[in-house]
């Protein structure tokens, strides 16, 4: 590879040469060291070309340990300069901060080019920062992001993200691009988005963004008028969430994003009331908790699994997002909730429609806890729900809901009590409930209607269910068909083997 491109800028040194002595002249462009470096008439510009030749070898073999970001700047506005992409060869470029200029496009040789955080002193410093409009990272390429974090804590401050795209106060970001970014060993995100209240922060076009021993998130949206994602994926430890979307009090709203597969342990898409979230789209999201954390473990700002266990024992949570819709899911091994609604301060807005085409829990929960909860959501949509392996038979499958919240199942399994307790009314098609000796629903306030199902529990099958109960079409097999309830009205349904109509 080295020789190729050695062989590809002398063609164009070469090139320049033979136009400039057929002008009669020559013109140095800016000169590192205060060597005259001339420039080529190629589609590119090399970054090689600003830094001394002393120093190409040591950044081939990722040896260097110097800070290059005054070459890497001075390439940077001349490429930008004459409106050409910046060429970063394979090699490590050891940095402690840098802010692209607004109009770059970097290109890169894929995972080869590494860019290298240097050691920021336990100062928090975000490494590629984008501040200006029309930043292209190596679009449609990919890149690797070494945050340079040792499992000592050196450079884990939360804040020494791998790339950060931020609209500052009076700012505006029209359009920012980057390609695919695999990081490791990061003190904060592989990569966040962000914009003060001031500024505005416009479409976001990503590719997938991979983490390795992340301190903090995978992807961090805490800003973004919109923006795509092809995937979200965590390869190693993660200290917090593969993906939050969550914009801080002071940010402007989170608007509409589009992400690709999500793979982790944690996600969150939790607006802040003073900042909700508009919408959300997940086309997969695949969650276990039994995936490691970082090294270090997260331990900054006063969180850490320890001071704040149940951030770190839910799969998903939300807050103040207006619709969130999600493809396919499944969620495993959470000790307190595969679905958690923290939405229940008196300044937290209703979330809208929650809708899952596909929901799997597996394994989450313990006893006298739940899978799911609805605090402030309007309506919770699944489609196809399967809640069969579940750790205690204790563990219940709903729980919670304000009297406008409704949870509505297209169809589906559940092992044990499937609502233990909820204001809002509940609504299920072809849902097939094996509860044991717990009884099949309890505590449901609003309207229970049961249409194409299956219930089986040697309990109670409506305990306590003081709103409207309707079975139609269904096999209702119970040692109390209901206590301290509404009466059901029951349409072509068989109840413990007699049909009643």
């Amino acid at each position: 590879m080295s020789g190729a491109f050695e062989n590809f800028v002398a063609l164009g040194r070469r090139r320049f040469l033979t136009d400039m002595f057929a002008l009669g002249a020559m013109v140095p462009a800016w000169s590192p060291l205060g060597a005259a470096v001339p420039l080529t008439d190629d589609a590119t510009l090399s970054v090689f070309d600003a830094i001394p030749p002393t120093l190409h070898q040591a950044i081939r073999s990722g040896s260097l340990r110097s800070d290059i970001a005054t070459y890497v700047e001075r390439a940077a506005r001349e490429a930008v300069g004459r409106g050409k992409p910046l060429h970063f060869p394979a090699g490590t470029y050891p940095m402690t901060t840098w802010a692209p200029p607004a109009g770059l496009t970097v290109l890169t040789d894929g995972r080869a080019t590494v860019f290298r955080q240097l050691d920021t002193r336990g100062r928090p410093q975000r490494f590629i920062e984008v501040f200006g409009d029309g930043v292209r990272l190596w679009p449609g390429g990919s890149a690797t992001i070494d945050g340079g974090m040792t499992p000592r804590g050196l450079n884990a401050t939360a804040f020494n993200s791998g790339i950060r795209v931020h609209a500052r106060r009076g700012a505006r970001i029209a359009r920012f691009e980057c390609g695919d970014v695999y990081g490791r060993n990061l003190g904060g995100d592989v990569l966040e988005t962000g914009c003060d209240a001031g500024g505005f922060l416009g479409t976001c076009t990503i590719g997938s963004v991979y983490g390795d021993n992340v301190y903090r998130n995978v992807l961090s949206i805490t800003g973004g008028a919109a923006g795509s994602v092809a995937a979200v994926v965590q390869q190693g430890g993660c200290g917090l969430c593969v993906l939050d979307i969550e914009p801080d009090p002071t940010s402007a709203r989170v608007g509409d994003w589009t992400i690709g597969r999500v793979e982790g342990h944690r996600a969150a898409v939790a607006g802040d009331p003073a900042a909700g979230v508009n919408s959300v789209k997940i086309a997969s999201l695949d969650l276990d908790g039994s995936r490691r954390s970082s090294v270090p473990p997260f331990n900054a700002g006063g969180v850490s699994e320890r001071a704040s266990p149940t951030l770190f024992q839910v799969g998903l949570r939300y807050r103040n997002v207006g619709n969130m819709r999600i493809g396919n899911a499944r969620i495993a091994n959470m000790l307190r909730a595969a679905i958690e609604d923290i939405g229940e301060g008196s300044r937290d807005a209703m979330s809208g429609t929650i809708s899952i085409g596909s929901l799997v829990i597996v394994n989450c929960g313990a006893a006298s806890t739940y899978e799911v909860v609805t605090q402030k959501t309007r309506t919770l949509d699944i489609q196809e729900l399967n809640s069969t392996a579940k750790p205690s038979s204790g563990v219940a499958t709903f729980l919670g809901g304000f009297r406008g919240t409704s949870i509505r199942i297209g169809r589906g399994k559940v092992n044990g009590t499937v609502v233990l307790e909820t204001k809002g009314d509940f609504v299920a098609n072809r849902l097939a409930v094996s509860s044991g000796g717990a009884s099949a629903f309890r505590n449901v306030q609003g309207r229970l209607q049961l249409a194409g199902s299956q219930i089986a529990t040697s309990a109670v099958a409506f305990d306590n269910c003081t709103g409207p109960i309707d079975v139609a079409d269904s096999i209702v097999q119970a040692a109390t068909l209901s206590r301290s309830s509404a009466q059901p009205r029951v349409s072509r349904s068989r109840i413990n083997g007699q049909t009643v109509n």
